[in-house]
């Protein structure tokens, strides 16, 4: 064998070692980022991450590279995929035009992705729970809505009427539509907190741009005083959810007030004393007025009346309780 054989059978030899190589990258390439896809599946499905959009950086895929759904689907687990940047993806395959070809990088529907083209993509991932099963999406190219609770604010201390603004937030990348802000109401007990059966409300916001925020403002009027928390969850059709809350306190007593009238001195035939009458306005319960007098005069011993009214007992008209 000469020297030029023995060059044509070396090159020959580097060729295929590169095909071998390139179908081994081929290979590996896909099964890395179908783990990759899981992983970050298992990631989002953790209940510290539900409804938030996790960021699972860039992948590569090469051009006619395709990813079926029960490839990276795990059991007792639904997942759909959803291409969101206009520039990369055609109209999801169920709604688009047979007659038309899909000349973008990604063609794609809820149960499948396939590449046009060779393509860096941005990956994003989040899970919700449905009757306790993982309900999750692959975001496809970008970086979608994201619903937010930004900021709670208690306007006043302790009241009456519990007045809290909600600050709400688009932290995604594409606009959020269909936003709903509820509340549950806790009150604390002894054990701990215990969930009232405070009468539902929702409020909503048809649209927030991504990076925009919104403020719900809240008025809270539970029938008794005590310890209150109040959970505030947003959500969107197409931004996941969030959920914070804020404790206050109801102090029903605020709006029941001392009234100026003039004090009234009666006499009581059944026991033959004297009654000195003291009388509120705002109240709700009687001891509500009875306790706003004692912290007027604390020394003078106030007995429950009525809701307007108290009393305390003298035995001279003209003497002192």
């Amino acid at each position: 064998m000469n020297l030029f054989e023995i060059l044509i059978y070396s090159i020959a030899a580097f060729a295929l070692i590169l095909v071998f190589l390139g179908i081994i990258y081929y290979f590996t390439e896909q099964e890395t980022n179908t783990k990759i896809i899981q992983r970050e599946l298992i990631k989002a499905q953790a209940q510290i991450n539900l409804g938030k959009t996790i960021n699972g950086g860039q992948l590569n895929f090469e051009k006619d590279n395709s990813m079926e759904k029960s490839d990276i689907e795990k059991e007792n687990t639904l997942v759909s995929f959803e291409c969101i940047n206009p520039q990369n993806c055609c109209t999801r395959e169920t709604d688009r035009d047979k007659t038309t070809k899909c000349d973008k990088a990604i063609r794609w529907d809820y149960d499948f992705v396939q590449f046009n083209e060779n393509k860096r993509i941005t990956l994003n991932t989040r899970c919700e729970r449905i009757s306790g099963v993982p309900v999750c999406k692959v975001y496809i190219s970008g970086t979608p809505p994201q619903a937010k609770v930004k900021k709670i604010e208690l306007l006043t201390k302790t009241l009456g009427t519990g007045e809290i603004k909600v600050t709400v937030e688009n932290s995604g990348g594409q606009t959020l539509t269909f936003g709903k802000n509820t509340l549950t109401l806790f009150k604390k007990v002894t054990d701990g907190w215990q969930e009232t059966n405070y009468p539902e409300e929702i409020k909503e916001v048809e649209t927030i741009a991504s990076g925009e925020s919104y403020s719900f403002l809240w008025s809270i009027n539970p029938k008794n005083s005590g310890n209150y928390r109040a959970d505030f969850k947003f959500e969107a059709k197409n931004g996941g959810f969030d959920e914070n809350g804020i404790e206050f306190v109801i102090d029903k007593t605020l709006s029941c007030k001392i009234d100026s009238r003039a004090v009234e001195t009666t006499f009581d035939s059944a026991t033959g004393n004297y009654l000195e009458n003291y009388y509120c306005t705002g109240c709700s319960y009687s001891f509500e007025c009875s306790n706003a007098w004692t912290a007027e005069y604390p020394t003078k011993n106030f007995i429950v009346k009525t809701k307007d009214a108290t009393y305390c007992v003298k035995q001279e008209a003209n003497g002192s309780c």
